[in-house]
């Protein structure tokens, strides 16, 4: 029997946080989506997949305030970008944001997971074609 290729689609949402100068990274073994695992010992903005029916800006305010134990404010809506995965069998839709810290978030003895970095410093921790995918939002 022949097979089909089955095509889905995906919504993701991204944000980039600043506190002052700075842009929050979160290590991609932590707080990811399955499909990131080779990215693990890498650096990335916050992204992740929305489930069915959930809001993307909401959905972020909980995770990030989860995550910190703070809320993040000024959420603004970006952009809506769309992609196709390698095989083309996902359209993927990303809803990129942008928001900032309401305090100062503690980095110390969180480098493992995540760290807040200048921007001209972002190459030193990503992969450089997600740095340049990100850059007209910096």
């Amino acid at each position: 029997m022949e097979k089909f290729l089955v095509k889905t689609q995906k919504i993701k949402a991204t944000c980039v946080v600043r506190n002052n100068d700075k842009v929050l990274l979160l290590r991609c073994n932590q707080v990811v989506n399955r499909e990131h695992r080779p990215q693990a010992g890498y650096f990335g903005v916050p992204s992740f997949t929305i489930s069915f029916g959930e809001d993307p800006e909401i959905m972020l305010q909980k995770m990030l305030e989860d995550y910190f134990d703070q809320p993040m404010n000024n959420f603004l809506m970006l952009d809506v970008r769309q992609s196709m995965s390698d095989d083309n069998s996902i359209q993927i839709f990303e809803v990129v944001y942008t928001a900032k810290s309401v305090t100062s978030i503690q980095t110390e003895d969180q480098y493992d997971k995540f760290l807040f970095v200048h921007k001209d410093e972002l190459d030193a921790y990503m992969f450089p074609a997600e740095r340049e995918r990100l850059e007209k939002y910096l």
